[in-house]
């Protein structure tokens, strides 16, 4: 069950809670989901990709086709590698984001597209109780650098993430409203992957120019 979240663990970068449509209530994100820190990966049993579980890292959240959803890593691993790690899977559904580094300013967050785990430099939200879209597209929302401490190297805590404050919806309003931004999110990015395929043929104009005119066919 969800408990109302209240003022007293407010988290210092956040803004307080705002008025909320009736049937909303503001509730702590740690009690909507599990906070998860990854685990180490030595380099030695790295490698293996034919493995049952992902085991993603950050660099897996910049490969082509992983811009939201990772169903696909370098590293794979099984129940007796896990054991090894001290490790455990969690489920399809959860969120993931860089928590530490230059890499935590990119503001990343992607769902894993299957079971598995993530490394040590890895965050992950296990969503309890909501829907898990629509946590995801909130979390997007949140802007990690504000959430990070301001030394040399940032990182981000797990009390600092599990401690800010999510409007809930009734459960068929959470379902309602992540159907209609995915669909809106699909649309903006199917429109950018128009316009980047055009800007690149108009960058390429230049150079078949010169080719025609210089084998005669202009």
């Amino acid at each position: 069950m969800m408990r109302t979240w209240g003022t007293t663990k407010t988290q210092r970068h956040e803004e307080q809670p705002r008025g909320l449509p009736d049937g909303w209530r503001w509730v702590r994100l740690g009690d909507v989901a599990h906070v998860v820190n990854g685990v180490g990966f030595p380099e030695h049993l790295q490698g293996r990709t034919d493995l049952p579980y992902l085991f993603v890292k950050v660099s897996d959240m910049n490969a082509p086709g992983a811009e939201r959803v990772i169903s696909e890593a370098a590293n794979t691993v099984d129940g007796d590698l896990l054991r090894q790690l001290r490790g455990r899977v969690y489920p399809q559904g959860t969120i993931v984001f860089p928590k530490v580094g230059g890499a935590l300013l990119t503001n990343k967050k992607r769902i894993l597209g299957r079971a598995g785990c993530f490394d040590n430099n890895v965050m992950g939200l296990v969503p309890q109780g909501i829907d898990g879209p629509f946590l995801f597209l909130w979390f997007c929302t949140v802007d990690l650098r504000k959430l990070s401490n301001t030394q040399a190297l940032p990182s981000v805590r797990m009390s600092a993430v599990a401690n800010l404050a999510v409007p809930v919806p009734p459960l068929p309003e959470q379902k309602r409203i992540a159907a209609i931004l995915s669909e809106q999110m699909a649309a903006v990015e199917r429109a950018q992957a128009a316009a980047q395929a055009q800007l690149a043929e108009i960058n390429a104009l230049p150079a078949a120019l010169l080719r025609r005119a210089f084998s005669g066919e202009l």
